[in-house]
């Protein structure tokens, strides 16, 4: 099986793309670039040096994955962005790579991104998240699963954490309240952090 890569997008010849993908026009991939299996990327969506993408995602319009770091450490070295799989990046969604070399950002699997919403350099991002309308997340956090921000909030600190089973220690920075009382009456665990 073949992937379907418009003539119209720039592609590199050496980025690594999986089967049953469809590019679409005017996207732009760069030579350092692994998409997996089975994904879309729509027209306009830049997907820089240093990504390594899973199986199955969706990236929509106008959206940039693995961007330099706005971080003043940065100095232009070899770093990642790693995305698992069956993500959904809306439009306009930014996910900077990390600062230093062999660093990462890592967005882990089945996550949806809405519009205008950005993830900053070496955080690392859990399963089942979701981010609102233009949420701003700040350089080298850290996000639970089954965590959701509302449109336009912003987070500069480690907030969430998985909460079933409890298998981490509640960071400090926050207190978690949860919204279920059985990790079964919701697809997530939902968590909402409460900054003291």
């Amino acid at each position: 099986m073949s992937s379907n890569i418009s003539d119209r997008a720039m592609v590199s010849p050496k980025a690594k793309i999986g089967d049953g993908c469809v590019i679409y026009p005017f996207a732009y991939v760069e030579d350092d670039v692994v998409i997996g299996d089975d994904c879309i990327i729509y027209p306009f969506v830049s997907i820089l040096n240093g990504t390594r993408m899973g199986k199955g995602n969706k990236v929509h319009q106008g959206a940039v994955l693995a961007a330099i770091p706005q971080d003043f450490h940065f100095t232009g070295e070899a770093s990642e962005l790693i995305i698992g799989d069956y993500n959904t990046f809306r439009e306009n969604v930014i996910v900077n790579r990390a600062t230093h070399k062999d660093g990462q950002t890592v967005i882990g699997s089945y996550n949806f991104l809405m519009e205008g919403a950005h993830i900053s350099h070496d955080t690392k991002v859990g399963d089942h998240d979701v981010f609102g309308y233009g949420t701003k997340i700040a350089g080298d956090c850290e996000i639970g699963n089954g965590v959701i921000f509302s449109s336009g909030s912003s987070r500069t600190a480690t907030l969430a954490w998985a909460t079933s089973p409890c298998s981490r220690p509640e960071p400090p920075s926050a207190r978690m309240c949860r919204h279920s009382s059985s990790p079964v009456e919701r697809p997530w665990n939902t968590v909402v952090p409460i900054i003291r």
